[in-house]
This record gives structure tokens, sequence and C-alpha cells, in this order.
């Protein structure tokens, strides 16, 4: 339904970057100053990972400031904002597992949105020259990092990887499934303990 779409937002726009059958990954490009709604996904899980500039997370009450490569996961059900901090702005990777933009409440905004479902055909654009998604390639630049789209867990090679398909089990559960964000340290000392299933991984390198 998304691709080759820009969803054009007040506080900036976003695309897909890449998708499957349980993950969406998107980019968002927020201008300075400006925040997106505080919001929650009651059904979904939320990974973000600063690709350049400075965020600042909010939920309700606390907040925190994120640079890159720093990255952060939210639970279903937790309501949160993302402001860009620094003058050149934010760009943000939005990892959403399972795939659905509609899964939304917004409890505030600055332009009005409070309370309204997520932005409809009319805030859409189709772009003619094609932006950087990992639908075709194998490798693209986003901000400051270059993605990877690979199959394995690639061991020592990314500073984040995000499980896409697959991920790392225990004998009854999943230690590592497809949404999660995990840096390098954390997937080898998981993978020298546990079972790695069949995955496949967007690698991140700063």
């Amino acid at each position: 339904m998304f691709e080759n779409i820009i969803v054009n937002k007040p506080w900036g726009y976003e695309y897909l970057v890449y998708e499957n059958e349980d993950v969406g990954v998107w980019y968002l490009n927020i201008k300075y100053g400006h925040t997106t709604s505080l919001h929650a996904h009651p059904n979904k899980k939320t990974g973000l990972i600063v690709l350049s500039g400075a965020a600042e997370i909010s939920f309700l009450n606390h907040t925190f400031k994120l640079i890159p490569p720093d990255k952060t996961m939210i639970r279903q059900g937790v309501f949160h904002s993302t402001k860009a901090v620094s003058k050149q702005g934010l760009e943000v990777l939005e990892i959403e597992t399972p795939k659905d933009k509609y899964d939304l409440i917004r409890l505030e905004d600055y332009y009005g949105r409070a309370g309204q479902p997520y932005e409809n055909s009319s805030h859409y654009d189709k772009y003619q020259t094609p932006f950087a998604t990992l639908r075709n390639q194998e490798q693209i630049t986003l901000g400051d990092c270059q993605l990877y789209k690979r199959n394995g867990l690639c061991l020592n090679e990314y500073h984040t990887c995000v499980i896409t398909d697959g991920g790392i089990k225990s004998d009854y559960y999943n230690v590592l499934s497809p949404g999660d964000i995990v840096d390098n340290s954390t997937l080898i000392r998981l993978a020298k303990k546990f079972n790695t299933c069949r995955s496949k991984i967007i690698g991140l390198e700063y």
C-alpha cells in the first residue's frame, strides 16, 4: 500500500524503507523544533534508531535524548513522542511489529491531530525519483548510516542489527524476534548461548 509513497506530516515526512510479513521499517525526517504527536500503539512494538541529528524522546512522565547511533524499543501501549532538537533536523529509522500504520492513538498533538487516525491518502505523494529503500537493493545510505539487508545474523559485522526474520530462541521462548533491535556485542553474546533460527537482518554501520 505504501510502496513509492511519501507520507507528508506537519513535522516533516516519512516513507517505507523495507517490509515483510511481520516488520515495517520507516524513514522519518523531522524538522528542527518539530515533534510527532504524543501517541501510543496498542498492538505493536516500536523501535527507534537515530540516523543523524538529535532526538528528544518523551513519555508521559519523563524525557531523554538520543544521538547517533542510539536506539530504543517502546512496548505496546506506551505513549511517546519524538522531537528534533538539532538544528539540522532529525533522521530516524522506525521499526514497527506487526506492521500497521493505523494502530495509533494520539493523546496530544501540536498540529491539532489529537484523537485523529493516521494520515489519509490526501497526505500521500507518489515519488518519481526513487528514495533509498531496501526493497530491490542490498545496501543504501540514510543519514550518517549505511544499511545492509543480509541473510543470517552476521556476527561481528555491524554496529546495530534489526531482526527481520527468524531470531534467537531458548528451548521454550523467543530471545530475539522480528522487530527487535540489538547491538553487535549483545547479539554475539546471545548467539553463543541460545539457538539461532533461520534469520535475516538489516545491519547498520555508522
